[in-house]
């Protein structure tokens, strides 16, 4: 038997008297299922929560807490001198509307003050007629720019021609350089042309001469027909129709009309006669001129569809001689078809429809080219003579029934 000693305390008591000790009795509950567990638990055992994770996050809920009422705090003093700032400026702005309104109010009173007038002694007033004043010239309201927008199929030197300017200028007034392109549906400023004064044109060959000289006996005459053109009649007939044009003062072939009589040379050569030189005249030589600088259509362009006729453009040179013209000639290449020539003094030239090659005409491409040519003499059915002073220009284009289908790059 063992023995203990008087007044000893016992072993179960030692250890609950121990100061900051726990012992095995303390307990606490589980914050997720509510199970007693040990004090110093760090996972419960009933439903395997983790009991460090969940007191670090029930400390840091308290602590954003206490952060929240803080910030309130400091909210809460800052708002007295929010007010104050807000009164103060409301008490400038009102100072500021008062300095404007009291300021306005001395300008009405000094306004409506009546100005004391001290009537002199004496006044003379001299007798004077007065004088008419002149009139000014009244500045004309310039007018602003047409607008037009590219539909499909238009080309620069179409629309410049359509509104009587070069393709120059339509380019310079859009800002776009020579060899920008036009897409459909853009919109182009179109400068409104300074009328000029107009003067009594001097007689030139043929061009300004609209009366025919009557038909010789080695001539016939020919009576347009419905359908008729000018490069038919010159295949019928078998004679070019540039001496058509020469013998009929035709400026414009798709000018022609049913009825109109035609005289037309039967072959005869006609003699030469040089332009007369005035007696003690000396004659002065002219220089020659260089290439004619053509615009439109480009060269090798393709043009679709017979909607509008075809504009031929290019640049004048400047100012010819009473005796010089352009000479324009159009020809479709590998077709067997008469060349079509224009002599004029204009620098545009639009194509006939009639033109137009048939569907299943394969030859597509044409020509056309410009040169400046001098009248030397008259030949003795009244038809000039000329000869060409400046080199030949020429471009090519296709004329094609339907836009052309890509072919695929191989790959």
């Amino acid at each position: 038997m063992k023995l203990r000693r008087f007044g000893a305390p016992r072993e179960t008591d030692a250890n609950a008297a121990a100061p900051g000790k726990a012992t095995p009795e303390q307990q606490r509950s589980c914050p997720q299922c509510g199970a007693l567990i040990s004090a110093r638990a760090k996972t419960c055992l009933h439903c395997g929560a983790d009991l460090v994770a969940i007191a670090k996050a029930e400390e840091a809920k308290v602590k954003q807490l206490q952060r929240q009422q803080q910030e309130k705090r400091e909210e809460a003093a800052l708002l007295p001198t929010r007010v104050i700032v807000v009164i103060v400026t409301a008490l400038i702005v009102v100072a500021i509307l008062a300095l404007i309104v009291q300021g306005s109010q001395e300008s009405a009173r000094l306004a409506l003050t009546p100005t004391i007038t001290r009537t002199p002694t004496r006044t003379v007033t001299p007798t004077r007629t007065p004088q008419p004043s002149p009139t000014k010239a009244s500045t004309p309201t310039p007018i602003p720019p047409l607008e037009y927008t590219v539909k499909s199929g238009d080309t620069p030197g179409g629309i410049a021609a359509f509104y009587d300017i070069s393709v120059e200028d339509l380019y310079g007034f859009n800002g776009k350089q020579p060899d920008d392109f036009i897409i459909p549906g853009e919109v182009l400023k179109i400068p409104v042309p300074t009328p000029k004064p107009t003067s009594t044109p001097t007689p030139i060959g043929f061009e300004l001469t609209r009366t025919p000289v009557p038909p010789t006996p080695a001539e016939a005459v020919y009576t347009v027909q419905q359908g008729d053109t000018l490069i038919d009649i010159s295949v019928k007939l078998k004679i070019s129709m540039d001496a058509i044009q020469l013998r009929n003062n035709i400026t414009d072939p798709s000018q022609l009309q049913v009825g109109q009589q035609l005289i037309i040379p039967l072959g005869a050569t006609p003699t030469f006669t040089p332009v007369p030189v005035p007696a003690g005249a000396t004659p002065t030589p002219l220089s020659n001129y260089p290439a004619v600088r053509l615009l439109t259509p480009l060269d090798g362009e393709i043009i679709v569809g017979n909607a509008q006729p075809v504009l031929l453009q290019w640049l004048s040179v400047g100012v010819l001689q009473p005796n010089e013209l352009y000479r324009a000639e159009v020809v479709q290449l590998n077709s067997g078809r008469t060349p079509l020539t224009l002599r004029t003094l204009a620098t545009s030239w639009r194509l006939p429809l009639d033109l137009f090659p048939l569907p299943g005409d394969r030859n597509r491409v044409f020509r056309w080219t410009v040169e400046i040519i001098r009248q030397v003499g008259t030949g003795s059915d009244g038809a000039p003579f000329y000869e060409v002073v400046s080199q030949l220009s020429q471009y090519s284009f296709q004329w094609l029934t339907a836009a052309p289908t890509p072919t695929p790059a191989p790959r």
